[in-house]
């Protein structure tokens, strides 16, 4: 898909002053990753399109790594390669091939962007939050299967195990745990509110 706009911005302030250009939208996954770089080494296109490489076909590809490495070092500061860097790596990661450009850029000397670290760490905190707040559903539910089946004298048939799996209120669950010993049905159990 590849889509063009065109853009005119006349200020109130200074009208006979404007700024207008052109915008070119294209999804990067039905790009040719050897292209880009074939552009980006005649001098084409800019640079710091290397970093959109792993979302391309053939982005993940060992010569292309190697090609991205060859460009990325003519970026002429040590900064704006390590950024460079951490930006493909981030990509990569969104493109499902981190591992072979983590293979691929070993050694590569990247300068630690403050940004990025804390943009890492927030997301690990929020997958380890997600695990253990997963983990507290499932118990309850467990809980709540064993129990009520104790209770009860019968185990929950399909229609109620599926009504506890859709459960993803972890108050509810505490509350209809706590209600085991009162209820006299898996239904009036599960209607607990």
């Amino acid at each position: 898909m590849y889509q063009t706009a065109g853009v005119e911005q006349r200020p109130t302030l200074a009208p006979a002053c404007w700024l207008s250009g052109q915008i070119d939208q294209r999804t990067l996954r039905n790009e040719d990753a050897t292209a880009v770089v074939r552009d980006i080494g005649a001098g084409t296109i800019s640079r710091w399109l290397l970093a959109w490489l792993p979302l391309m076909q053939g982005g993940a590809e060992p010569g292309i790594i190697e090609a991205w490495k060859r460009e990325a070092r003519k970026e002429p500061g040590e900064r704006d390669r390590g950024i460079l860097g951490h930006l493909t790596l981030t990509f990569a990661d969104l493109a499902g091939g981190l591992s072979e450009w983590q293979r691929g850029l070993e050694g590569w000397g990247m300068v630690k962007s403050p940004y990025l670290e804390q943009l890492r760490e927030e997301v690990r905190a929020e997958g380890r939050a997600e695990g253990r707040a997963e983990g507290q559903l499932e118990a309850l539910r467990e809980t709540v299967l064993q129990l009520g089946r104790r209770k009860l004298r019968k185990a929950a048939g399909r229609t109620h195990k599926a009504r506890l799996e859709a459960l993803t209120d972890l108050a509810r669950l505490e509350r209809i745990r706590n209600r085991i010993l009162e209820a006299d049905s898996w239904a009036d159990l599960l209607d607990t509110p």
